[in-house]
C-alpha cells in the first residue's frame, strides 16, 4: 500500500532528508550500481539501493565507486 504522504516514503528517517535517486540510469546486469541513497546518512554510513535489488550500508568511498 502506498501512503497518502509520499514525501515520507522518499525521506530517510535517519537523516530526515530526501533520498538521492538516479533517474535514467542504464542498467547493466553484469555490474552492480547504486541507484538511490541517503543524502547524508548517519555516522559516515549511508543506506544505498543497488541495481541488483539489495539495500546495503556503504561508506562514502564505497558509494562513490558504486555510482560509476
Amino acid at each position: 500500500m502506498i501512503p497518502d504522504d509520499l514525501e515520507s516514503v522518499l525521506t530517510s528517517p535517519r537523516d530526515n532528508k530526501k533520498f538521492v535517486i538516479q533517474y535514467g540510469v542504464k542498467l547493466d546486469p553484469s555490474k552492480n550500481r547504486a541507484i538511490a541513497w541517503e543524502a547524508d546518512g548517519k555516522d559516515g554510513m549511508r543506506y544505498v539501493a543497488l541495481s541488483i535489488g539489495y539495500i546495503s550500508l556503504y561508506d562514502e568511498k564505497t558509494l562513490n565507486e558504486a555510482k560509476k
